[in-house]
């Protein structure tokens, strides 16, 4: 059971060859390459005095990847579509919110945005995830503010200045006593 856990909350330092985990070959915890991939060449040529983000720059990489390509990343660890049963990919199933990639996929927001929408649009990966509303629902606001500048992100018609999360990403109880954020953005909580 452990290893199914460190199989996203730990680094692979080799690739699985085998089926399970071999954890000789596990880091604890996420490090640079859980998500940005193998890191010997960019460990080598700073060793070797090279210093250009060019010369440096990891296999992956925000701006080296689609927004596609980003949430199929994240979702590894965080569930894509096809990790669920299909027939529980509909709007009345809250337990979805526990698999943001999930939910993302789904949402108007990203399917109507050109491929602009990924999870770094709302989430800094670096860092904790922001415990303050305001702060995601700047997100919302670039797309949906009386302000911006595209057609098929209109404002809300009720409150188009704050409060966007109460309505459109609700935190829902999974069971358990736990409650995730809803990431399949939509008009109703």
């Amino acid at each position: 059971f452990l290893l199914d856990c460190l199989s996203c909350h730990g680094t692979h330092t080799a690739p699985v060859v085998a089926r399970g985990l071999q954890p000789n070959t596990l880091l604890p915890n996420i490090t640079c390459e859980r998500c940005h991939g193998p890191a010997r060449a960019h460990v080598q040529k700073a060793q070797s005095g090279l210093t250009s983000d060019r010369a440096l720059a990891l296999p992956n990489g925000p701006d080296r990847a689609t927004a596609a390509e980003q949430i199929a990343l994240c979702g590894r660890c965080h569930r894509l579509p096809e990790m669920v049963p299909p027939e529980s990919i509909i709007p009345s199933n809250a337990s979805l919110a526990r698999f943001p990639s999930v939910g993302l996929l789904q949402s108007a927001c990203y399917t109507k945005s050109n491929g602009r929408l990924s999870c770094t649009t709302c989430h800094d990966p670096h860092a904790r995830a922001a415990s303050l509303a305001n702060h995601y629902e700047s997100a919302c606001l670039n797309c949906h503010s009386a302000d911006a500048d595209a057609a098929d992100s209109p404002p809300c018609p009720i409150n188009p200045a704050a409060d966007c999360l109460t309505c459109h990403m609700p935190r829902r109880p999974i069971g358990y006593g736990l409650q995730f954020t809803d990431h399949w953005i939509r008009g109703e909580p």
